[in-house]
């Protein structure tokens, strides 16, 4: 009780997300969250799909487009992570694993 609900913890994010979108048209801004705000993104861009498994330091990029329109650009990107070994020992040693 008194808490915020999945939904409402939802509203308020893409909301946040979409006013950032609005205020820097043309610019690539850059957004750090914790995977259940990326998991709010992915609902609102993909309604029916389901996002998997939130990858720890992975890159999700999303368009906005000025009517509003949410598209996903590149899901659950950790090759940054390639050179680092950090990946031969994460997720489980199978870079798949959250």
């Amino acid at each position: 009780g008194g808490g915020e609900s999945l939904d409402q913890v939802s509203e308020r994010c893409t909301s946040a997300l979409q006013k950032i979108a609005q205020n820097h048209k043309g610019e690539r801004v850059v957004v750090v969250t914790h995977g259940g705000v990326v998991r709010a993104f992915h609902k609102r861009a993909s309604p029916k799909g389901k996002p998997g498994k939130i990858l720890n330091a992975s890159v999700n990029i999303f368009h906005i487009s000025d009517e509003g329109d949410w598209v996903i650009k590149t899901w659950g990107d950790v090759s940054h992570l390639s050179n680092t070994m950090y990946l031969e020992g994460a997720f489980g040693g199978d870079k798949n694993s959250g």
